[in-house]
């Protein structure tokens, strides 16, 4: 079972590196992206509170920029999901994070779960619409 934990752990990492979609950022440049978070029953408070310290951490770090950030909640029938929208500084950040974000990306992947067809955590990159 353990093995299976682990497993399960590296997708869900993995899954945070992955982007979607033909918007890549190059390297050195800034890079918005938008993670849905899938909460387990039961986990939504403490996901939240991870969001909230992984965004907290990366600004110390200085791997964020401070605006845009937004973390929004929304309902998948009577399941909750999180959406975190923000900026890394350097679009390769997330390729070679440091050990504390790559703490907190394991212990979001322990209170996400896959839902709908999509992985439990989804990140895409996005564009805003100024």
């Amino acid at each position: 079972m353990k093995r299976h934990a682990s497993i399960g752990i590296l997708l869900c990492t993995l899954s945070l590196l992955r982007l979607h979609g033909p918007l890549v950022a190059a390297a050195d440049e800034p890079e918005t992206v938008m993670a849905t978070f899938h909460a387990k029953p039961g986990a939504e408070a403490a996901l939240a509170k991870v969001i909230a310290d992984h965004f907290v951490t990366a600004r110390q770090l200085n791997l964020v920029l401070a605006e845009p950030h937004v973390t929004i909640r929304m309902n998948e029938g009577d399941k909750a999901a999180l959406v975190d929208i923000f900026t890394w500084r350097d679009g390769s950040i997330p390729d070679d994070a440091p050990t504390a974000i790559r703490a907190l990306w394991t212990e979001m992947a322990r209170l996400t779960e896959a839902r709908g067809g999509k992985p439990a955590i989804d990140i895409v990159q996005v564009a805003l619409v100024r």
